[in-house]
């Protein structure tokens, strides 16, 4: 959960002029190529990717987190649905004299542009 925090934390970490929004994923059976590629080549793979720590450090019974991905698999049925919401933090990052980057939470990947960071010159004022 921790997606509602984000704002918290990059505020505690030092940034400002923080932008958190949600992004959505809704996959049913009409989307086979999520269904695939995101609800169990993805998501599920990913929460299946945490179960020994998971386990080892006693935040879920081993019958609990296996019925857990079988629910999962479930969703990616004809008839199941699956939908999640992320929230993806963006916030801009002053690296010299008028340039600017962008550190984007949810991608975990550090966005150089200068057509981004002429805008920002205009948006954060005093930040270059």
């Amino acid at each position: 959960m921790i997606g509602r925090e984000l704002d918290l934390l990059l505020r505690e970490a030092g940034f400002n002029s923080i932008n958190v929004s949600p992004r959505r994923v809704y996959v049913d059976s009409s989307k086979l190529d999520l269904v695939e590629g995101f609800t169990k080549n993805t998501f599920t793979a990913m929460i299946k990717g945490i179960r020994n720590v998971a386990l080892k450090a006693g935040i879920v019974d081993e019958n609990v987190f296996d019925k857990g991905i079988q629910d999962l698999y479930r969703t990616a049925e004809d008839d199941g649905v699956f939908c999640y919401t992320f929230f993806k933090a963006v916030a801009p990052v002053l690296l010299g004299p008028n340039v600017f980057g962008i550190f984007s939470v949810l991608e975990n990947q550090f966005y150089l542009d200068p057509n981004i960071a002429n805008r920002l010159t205009r948006l954060v004022p005093g930040h270059y």
